[in-house]
């Protein structure tokens, strides 16, 4: 009995393989399951730094993300300085992964202002430690009240959130019947340069 290969997913077509992407990534804001819900977000400074974010939105249109942070942390810092960024999600059930690299646009105040207005209370309660992300304790942080009163502007200082501008994807499918891999490189018309790669 021959050994049962899984069938590509997506099919040998480029247009195919950028929906598919869209697709991952509106996925991933909507459904907290989906992998690509908590992509890791690369920052580099003075060291290259790594993290699990929470994909908070998807423009499919623009190919823009948006992040959410405590203004207070190293990646705000670094992003100020270096707006260079690396998102990274894979879906180990499928075996696909999506590389995208783009630069990073702290939001204007106004357009914060919005977004915490409709953040939900444990998000809000996120901000409200008082402490900046990564200060040196000799004991954990106390966690935020649940009794806080979450509908008052308390932590609102504390947040911020950036866009992603997405300047290439690459798509790597892995599979017994052969790896594929495609990038897709945003040019200055605005389009898309399509190209197959050698996995």
């Amino acid at each position: 009995m021959k050994n049962f290969v899984k069938p590509f997913a997506v099919p040998d077509d480029l247009s195919a393989v950028m929906a598919d992407c869209r697709a991952r990534l509106t996925r991933g804001v909507n459904d907290r399951r989906s992998p690509f819900h908590t992509p890791v977000v690369a920052t580099a400074g003075q060291a290259l730094r790594q993290r699990v974010m929470v994909l908070r939105a998807f423009d499919a249109a623009a190919f823009t993300l948006r992040f959410h942070t405590d203004l207070r942390s190293a990646k705000v810092a670094q992003l100020s300085a270096q707006p260079n960024i690396s998102v990274l999600g894979y879906d180990a059930g499928a075996k696909v992964q999506i590389s995208l690299t783009g630069r990073a646009e702290l939001l204007t105040l106004e357009t914060l202002e919005n977004l915490w207005r409709i953040s939900s209370p444990s998000a809000r309660r996120t901000y409200q430690v008082v402490e900046a992300p990564g200060t040196p304790m000799d004991h954990p942080p106390a966690a935020p009240s649940v009794d806080a009163d979450v509908q008052s502007d308390n932590g609102k200082n504390n947040f911020t959130a950036f866009h992603v501008h997405v300047q290439m994807v690459e798509w790597l499918e892995l599979s017994a019947a052969g790896n594929r891999r495609a990038c897709f490189t945003r040019l200055i018309t605005g389009d898309w340069h399509s190209t197959w790669l050698a996995p």
